[in-house]
């Protein structure tokens, strides 16, 4: 939540970090990105992220993350399709 402040005890604390933007935007993206970052180990992060396909040509600029064939399924309609993206080598 981006509307308070994360506890400091949180900067660099995790190996691995999953993130799920709200928003499919370019912007948000990065910023979600930017907050994987703070919160990783390492200054690249292993990381597992959820968003849309039309993010897919510029995702490997940020720490190399490619699609996955982990399938999302969900039970509302969603208008666009979100698939999982990830910098590992095994998810």
């Amino acid at each position: 939540d981006f509307r308070e402040a994360t506890p400091a005890k949180f900067e660099n604390a995790f190996d691995v970090v999953v993130l799920d933007p709200p928003y499919v935007s370019r912007d948000c993206v990065e910023a979600f990105w930017a907050f994987g970052r703070w919160l990783a180990a390492s200054d690249a992060p292993t990381a597992v992220f959820l968003t849309s396909v039309v993010n897919r040509s510029w995702l490997p600029e940020l720490g190399g993350l490619r699609l996955t064939a982990f399938d999302l399924v969900f039970t509302s309609k969603l208008a666009t399709p979100l698939r999982a993206f990830t910098n590992a080598d095994a998810v």
